[in-house]
């Protein structure tokens, strides 16, 4: 490169010399001025290029500089003092972003002029930013925009004085929240270990107590001196020092938790049994025990319950094994009371034996009465919600006063509104016993009037009906000062009711506490020597869709408006009565109150030739007892055209069926009467079935008993008292059977097959094989598939439907047994024309796709009733919610379900019910489609009651 240069110099030389011909001097200058300029301009040249690649890096460096700060989570600033006012000459970060400020509106601005800030908020950024200039290094903290944001101020200085301020800020939104999270935890820990109800402390390694909770202080009445850095034995009185000690020394030697039990004494004298639970705490490497942790809890009051518990379940086996002990007898007692009751006795015979009847059913009450409120105590009084017929529960009840009320003077009215509801969903059988509990309290403090048991329709609404139940007497009466005795346990009225009427006082108190459960309050107005009137309203649930299709059955039943019928009754309130209910039947009613205007009628009607339909005789009459004095009513009767019906007791329908046929009346009617049997006593006359059949109010299921009685059928009886045996042998002999005895479960399943059985009774407690173990082997025959296995037990707890009905058990009867009791249940399971009759159902292909066993139908209808009676309930929150998915899973489980019950309706339903949720979730839509959905539900639930086992 240099010789290039040299040779190039050379050349450059003699060019000129030879051009210009110049003397080597002059060229000498000439070259040297040249080379001086070239120079120069060289150096020039070479500072230009490297003073621009020094400003391209110092450029460089800054846009770096500026991305760094651009870029950074907070935000960074400078600021100096241009006559006297702060200026901001930048402003750059991503938090400018998130509190919605840009770079441009800070740059080149005093704080006023920025004005991102209020008055007050800029006054302190200048007193903060006045400060920094004086030296001090500054942290402040402002809210904007929901953020809050710390900034630090830093003075730069320059020849010994401030020039400018560099700041910088963070978001501290989420720091400062858990900040704020850990302070209340702190507090509510706090809090919670000085309001604990345990003793809380914290000890040394060497067992001393570094802390404790207020609640220690207060127990023992200690103060803080005399805890801290003590022993707790040398605190407390501890009768178990040895667990104390083996469980703290364990705690620290394994690092692990430990659990015990002490004793305390406490100031005033009592012992007081506790739970320990003692757990170490580590340095925050985890690695070393630094002390332990403890909780003494109180457990006194959980000991008592526990023993409390233990002591009431002994007395529940106890009252289980005593209520078999004492039923099984009782039952022998009854039976054979009964059964000699249609034998040939003298007078003082007749007599002693009705003595042993009442005698028996007053124990049997006693005992009922104290199993119920053993129950109540141990909180196992269970309210169900089931689709229900009123009217069906109110005959029971009726049944049942006619029983109880034997040969008493006094009148008896069911009194019923006719816009009652049929069908309501609630728990009849509590509801008949609150009923029936309380009717027969008036019957035995009523010796005089009548006794009117009414329920009303009060009020309804989309919630449901609000149903007045009350009965009311003429009895004695209760005074004001008795009336806060009666619901008290094992209380009465006085101590003289005891010894007159009898009781065990606990009757009323089981009733308001069932009336409570189901959501009403038991009350009673009365007036000593006028009568009582105990009432109380329940809410019970409509059932709108299974009762449009009762109410579709009913618009084809006979029709009695415009017919004429003359009611004899002396009683005027109770004439009043039957005139409303014959009335809401649309009927003509006549009344005359005297047995000498009834004849009087009569014969008008007879010289007239007319004559009047239908005759109701109260036979209780005074002129009615008498054989002669009903001679001369039925004297002027056409009995061609008019259909005589008697009104009478329990007691009085055996005394008609001894008189002539002559003076027999066409049906029978026993008091009290609901308005459901009188409609059915007229269809029967109507229908002419025949001129002797006496419609029966005390036995229900009159017409299916005839059935049974021809049938003839044999009924195998697994019983091991011989005296049982011989009263079920005796009793279901007289209903037309033939009864094999099995004496136990054993036997049960040898003679299982020796016959086609129409029904088999099992007693549940049995040597060799129990009843639960023999129906259990029986369900495994085919044979067996179709048979109903009815339990007889004595023990009243055993309660669990869905239990019996694995084993394979149909339904229950609790002893002792009456004969309409059986008498009901053998009609309900040979005349089983209800299983085919279930709407919403196809029943047929269910059954023999489960080959027709029978208690697995039921068993699928129970848990189906368990599971979905409140669908409507369980599905809407979710649709208020808006969880689609919830809503879609269970609708179509319940569509596969539906499916498996070939429920035609209801698959439709819920086939509706997905089709509105594949276009979206609107909620008065799918509340629309979800009330179908439980309509269709209630329809199936409505009428399968029938294969509910009956409750104990």
């Amino acid at each position: 490169m240099v010789i290039r240069g040299i040779l190039l110099l050379i050349f450059y030389f003699t060019v000129i010399y030879m051009v210009y011909g110049t003397s080597i001097k002059v060229l000498g200058q000439y070259i040297a001025y040249q080379m001086g300029c070239t120079m120069l301009i060289a150096f020039l040249l070479r500072y230009l290029i490297r003073n621009r690649e020094y400003v391209q890096r110092i450029r460089k460096v800054e846009s770096e500089l500026v991305d760094m700060l651009r870029f950074q989570p907070g935000y960074t600033f400078k600021v100096h003092k241009y006559r006297g006012e702060f200026v901001y000459l930048f402003v750059e970060g991503q938090l400018l972003d998130v509190l919605g400020l840009r770079p441009f509106e800070f740059s080149g601005r005093t704080i006023d002029e920025a004005n991102q800030l209020n008055s007050q908020a800029r006054e302190q950024v200048k007193m903060h930013y006045e400060r920094a200039w004086q030296g001090e290094r500054v942290t402040y903290e402002f809210d904007l925009n929901g953020y809050t944001v710390v900034v630090s101020l830093q003075p730069i200085y320059r020849n010994g004085a401030v020039h400018e301020l560099i700041g910088s800020a963070c978001d501290v939104t989420e720091h400062r929240a858990a900040l704020m999270k850990a302070k209340t935890r702190d507090e509510q820990y706090r809090t919670l270990i000085e309001n604990s109800e345990d003793f809380i402390f914290r000890f040394h390694l060497d067992g001393t107590i570094a802390s404790s909770n207020s609640k220690m202080y207060l127990t023992f009445n200690l103060i803080s001196d005399q805890v801290k850095g003590k022993h707790l034995a040398d605190v407390v009185q501890m009768d178990d020092f040895d667990n104390w000690e083996h469980g703290f020394e364990q705690t620290i030697i394994t690092g692990k938790t430990h659990q015990f039990g002490i004793h305390l004494l406490h100031p005033d004298g009592s012992k007081h049994a506790y739970n320990v639970t003692l757990s170490p705490l580590f340095t925050d490497e985890e690695s070393e025990i630094s002390g332990v942790m403890g909780t003494v809890h109180d457990i006194t009051d959980l000991k008592k319950r526990e023993e409390a518990d233990q002591s009431n379940r002994a007395k529940s086996e106890f009252l289980a094994r005593m209520s078999h002990e004492i039923r099984t007898p009782l039952n022998g007692i009854i039976g054979l009371s009964l059964l000699m009751q249609r034998t040939e006795l003298s007078t003082i015979q007749q007599d002693y034996l009705s003595k042993i009847d009442a005698s028996s059913n007053v124990l049997l009450a006693t005992i009922n009465d104290i199993l119920d409120y053993s129950k109540l105590e141990a909180g196992k009084m269970i309210i169900e919600k089931v689709i229900f017929s009123l009217e069906d529960s109110l005959q029971k009840v009726a049944d049942l006063t006619s029983v109880s009320l034997g040969p008493n003077p006094i009148e008896v009215m069911l009194d019923t509104s006719d816009d009652l509801p049929e069908l309501v969903s609630g728990d009849p059988f509590r509801i008949e016993q609150v009923l029936i509990n309380l009717t027969n309290n008036a019957i035995k403090f009523t010796k005089r009037g009548h006794l009117r048991i009414k329920v009303a329709l009060e009020e309804t609404s989309d919630e449901g009906d609000i149903i007045l139940f009350a009965i009311e007497d003429t009895g004695i009466g209760i005074s004001k000062e008795q009336v806060a005795k009666l619901f008290v346990p094992f209380s009465q009225a006085d101590t003289s009711t005891s010894r007159r009427y009898g009781g065990t006082g606990l009757g009323l108190v089981i009733c308001q506490h069932l009336v409570q459960s189901m959501g009403g309050v038991l009350q009673v107005d009365t007036r000593p020597g006028e009568g009582s009137c105990f009432y109380f309203r329940l809410l019970l649930e409509k059932a709108n869709k299974a009762e449009a299709a009762l109410a579709e059955r009913r618009a084809t039943e006979i029709s009695f408006a415009g017919q004429r019928i003359r009611l004899a009754e002396d009683y005027a309130l109770v004439a009043e009565h039957l005139s409303e209910l014959l009335g809401s039947l649309q009927m003509e009613v006549e009344t005359v109150s005297t047995a000498a205007a009834l004849i009087d009628s009569l014969e008008q009607d007879a010289w007239n030739g007319e004559a009047v339909p239908y005759v109701i005789l109260d036979m209780q009459m005074e002129a009615f007892k008498e054989q002669v004095g009903l001679e001369r009513v039925m004297a002027p009767i056409d009995r061609s055209r008019t259909k005589v019906i008697a009104y009478t007791t329990l007691d009085g329908r055996e005394q008609i069926s001894e008189l002539p046929s002559i003076l027999q009346a066409d049906a029978v009617l026993v008091k009290p009467v609901s308005r459901g049997m009188l409609k059915m006593t007229l269809d029967g006359l109507i229908q002419q079935e025949t001129r002797t059949v006496k419609t029966d109010s005390h036995l229900a299921s009159h017409t299916a008993e005839k059935q049974l009685v021809a049938s003839k059928g044999s009924i195998l009886v697994a019983e091991d008292n011989d005296i049982n045996q011989l009263v079920i042998t005796e009793l279901l002999g007289q209903l037309g059977y033939h009864v094999v005895i099995a004496n136990n479960g054993r036997e049960a399943l040898e003679l299982a097959d020796q016959e086609a059985w129409k029904l088999i009774l099992m007693d549940i407690h049995m040597p060799e094989i129990d009843g639960y173990e023999a129906t259990q082997k029986l369900r495994q025959r085919k044979s067996m598939n179709q048979v109903p296995i009815i339990a007889l037990t004595a023990n009243v707890l055993m309660q669990d439907r869905m239990q019996m009905l694995k084993l394979g058990i149909n339904d229950l009867l609790i002893k002792p047994v009456t004969e309409w009791q059986l008498a009901a249940m053998l009609a309900k399971w040979q005349d089983m024309s209800w299983l085919t009759a279930i709407p919403g159902i196809g029943t047929e292909q269910l059954m023999k796709n489960i080959d027709h066993k029978l208690h697995i139908f039921q068993y699928i209808i129970e848990k189906f009733r368990l599971d979905y009676q409140h669908f409507y309930d369980q599905v809407m929150p979710f649709v208020l919610s808006g969880e689609k998915v919830v809503v879609s899973r269970k609708i179509h489980t319940l569509k596969g379900i539906a499916a498996n019950f070939y429920g035609d309706a209801l698959v439709a339903a819920v086939l509706a019910m997905e089709k509105e949720l594949e276009t979206g979730m609107d909620v008065t839509s799918c509340s629309a489609h979800l009330q179908r959905v439980q309509d269709n539900i209630d329809v199936i639930l409505g009428t399968s009651e029938a294969l509910l086992v009956n409750e104990a």
